[in-house]
């Protein structure tokens, strides 16, 4: 239905389960309307027909800052990038619980009722196992980026190979190739660094929220 004379439901119909809103706040006409029903953006509708998925009405609440709208179109996998949003949506379509908000207030619950020598204490504890955790991440790092420097050096050495082996049609064919694919990773790296440097201001701006 919608708002309307013509409408062949009302308004204030009780078995409305969701009732979109394309405005910043609620007017306060809605204040009389059942208070069983969601009040929702209309991004939700396009998403939850794109991933085929009744997703969550948190994301979308009146004066909620939007997840990123993904086109139907993108192959991920062909493009080589999932988005993290989709991620989180695929997640949920297998059942998966997400982290949520709760669990930090639930955290700053804990430490209201610890004594301020006590609280101290657990900050020195969780300081060192992250110093400890950190090296870890560093050392597995730089083995991650050894191996993938062999590889890359395998890689080029059979390309080489290769190219002196083809015609050279074929060669600018493939350099042309190449070209192509080089573009492609180049915009995909460019994807997995922005995303990464999203995820650190995000846990960092947690861990600041955890220490108030």
């Amino acid at each position: 239905g919608w708002e309307g004379e013509d409408s062949p439901i009302s308004v204030k119909d009780a078995s409305i389960t969701h009732h979109i809103v394309d405005r910043p706040k609620l007017p306060s006409s809605y204040n009389g309307l059942p208070s069983s029903r969601e009040y929702v953006q209309p991004q939700w509708i396009l998403d939850c027909a794109n991933f085929h998925f009744l997703l969550p009405c948190a994301r979308y609440g009146i004066g909620t800052e939007l997840p990123p709208h993904l086109s139907p179109w993108v192959n991920d996998e062909e493009e080589g990038y999932k988005p993290a949003y989709a991620e989180e949506v695929e997640k949920m379509k297998n059942g998966e619980v997400l982290e949520d908000m709760d669990e930090v207030s639930d955290e700053n619950d804990e430490k209201e009722d610890i004594s301020p020598t006590e609280y101290k204490k657990e900050e020195e504890e969780d300081d060192d196992d992250e110093e400890g955790e950190e090296e870890e991440d560093e050392d597995e790092e730089e083995e991650k980026k050894r191996s993938k420097k062999r590889k890359n050096a395998e890689d080029e050495e059979a390309k080489e190979l290769a190219k002196v082996m083809m015609s050279k049609k074929a060669s600018r064919l493939y350099g042309r190739m190449q070209h192509g694919l080089a573009q492609k990773q180049a915009k995909v790296d460019e994807l997995h660094r922005r995303r990464k440097e999203i995820d650190s201001k995000k846990q960092s701006k947690k861990r600041k929220n955890s220490a108030e």
